[in-house]
């Protein structure tokens, strides 16, 4: 009997072009529109950050240098300690320092950097395809020494202008910092004795995501937030055929043929879990052929589908008791007309909504759409099944509250003896 109710739901739907061109057509259509459209703006490539960065010395480090040089020999300190100033000075050079941090090959990556004698500083600050200017005073090195060998209390100071508008300003303004950490470690290992090339440097700049997890491209994004999306019209689809059946008295025949109501209810259960499987497998595997979004881990794959699947189901079973308790199929119209669109607006389908705060977040992961978006990003991004465990148990628990809810309130003293 279950069989046969899951076969008719099937035939039924083939023979419907429309909801074929709806449930499986509409979805890849829109992948590839908003995968397309919107790819340069969420991929960012391999470079998200690109900007132009002036480094403009305004002094001569190697006449610092020397200047210092000649004021330690004329002092009337020890001779030993003479030496140690002199060859800390030689092997200490702040500013070529700053230069091959903003030459390194990770930073290079991002910014375009230019290294400017004395010029015109209001003609650069001008300039704006320039993300960030670095100032070097004029005996910016001779005051470094000074405060590091001679002990000064003055803190010598660069000076950084940030064009506000700029994302590689701020990127900018961090390696400034990061190299102020190290000049303070520099200094600290000069002060010990230790003596290091000016060419080389304590700890490199690396630029990277904070989870160090495969980044996420357009086309991958929405083809997770459109299945997850139109597999919810499902729902909709399975309940209406439900009530067209008591309408046309085919389910009022299977009563008085002794058919449990329960086996009817259940059928109704496994019809949209079928279907809503069997979309998914087919939308993902002709992206997968098309677009090339593979998953990393099947077993994971299916076991969120399914959980998915069984909570579209749920809500079928929901659907066709309301349908039948108020004799319409509003409950069904409205689902697809309404809910969907913010079920997919709160899940996620068409941007990360998680990110405005964490209400968002929260309600997001709380529609089956958005919980089983969560799960699927997560295991595209590479995480294991022990990640997205809590998201398949919640499925399969709404998918069981649902059906409960739905067979309870389904009518049944109204049926014909």
């Amino acid at each position: 009997m279950i069989a046969s109710l899951v076969k008719k739901q099937l035939l039924l739907l083939l023979r419907n072009r429309q909801e074929l061109l709806v449930l499986l057509g509409m979805p890849f259509l829109l992948i590839t529109i908003l995968g397309v459209a919107l790819g340069s703006v969420m991929d960012g490539g391999d470079e998200p950050i690109k900007g132009k960065v002036a480094i403009i010395i305004q002094g001569n480090e190697q006449k610092d240098k020397e200047k210092l040089i000649q004021e330690i020999k004329q002092s009337s300190i020890p001779q030993q300690q003479k030496q140690n100033l002199i060859e800390g000075t030689q092997s200490f050079s702040p500013i070529e320092q700053l230069k091959g941090i903003f030459n390194s090959p990770n930073v290079k990556k991002y910014m375009e950097v230019s290294i400017k004698g004395r010029t015109d500083l209001d003609d650069i600050r001008k300039k704006r395809d320039v993300s960030a200017v670095i100032v070097v005073p004029k005996h910016f090195s001779y005051n470094v020494y000074r405060h590091v060998f001679l002990g000064e209390k003055r803190v010598p100071q660069l000076t950084f202008y940030q064009n506000d508008g700029k994302m590689a300003a701020l990127a900018a303004l961090d390696i400034v910092r990061s190299y102020r950490d190290q000049l303070t470690t520099n200094t600290a290992m000069t002060k010990n004795g230790i003596r290091f090339n000016g060419n080389h440097h304590p700890a490199e700049i690396s630029m990277e995501s904070v989870t160090k997890r495969k980044p996420m491209k357009a086309i991958t994004y929405y083809t997770v937030g459109m299945s997850v999306m139109f597999v919810l019209y499902i729902v909709s689809q399975v309940s209406t055929y439900a009530f067209q059946e008591k309408e046309s008295h085919a389910f009022d025949r299977m009563v008085l043929a002794n058919i449990p109501i329960f086996k009817y209810v259940f059928g109704t259960f496994l019809s949209a879990f079928v279907l809503a499987l069997l979309q998914i497998l087919i939308l993902y595997g002709a992206v997968e052929i098309v677009y090339g979004v593979k998953w990393p881990n099947w077993f994971s794959f299916l076991a969120i589908s399914i959980s998915l699947s069984a909570s579209v189901g749920g809500l079928a079973v929901l659907m066709m008791a309301i349908n039948f308790r108020s004799q319409s199929e509003s409950a069904s119209t409205f689902f697809s007309s309404a809910i969907v669109s913010v079920f997919a607006f709160v899940g996620g389908s068409f941007f990360p909504v998680g990110q405005i705060s964490n209400v968002f977040r929260w309600l997001g992961n709380a529609t089956p759409n958005g919980a089983g978006m969560n799960a699927y990003l997560k295991l595209l991004q590479g995480y294991g099944f022990t990640e997205v465990v809590g998201s398949f148990g919640y499925l399969l628990a709404l998918s069981i509250c649902l059906f409960i809810i739905g067979w309870m309130i389904f009518p049944r003293k109204e049926m014909p003896a």
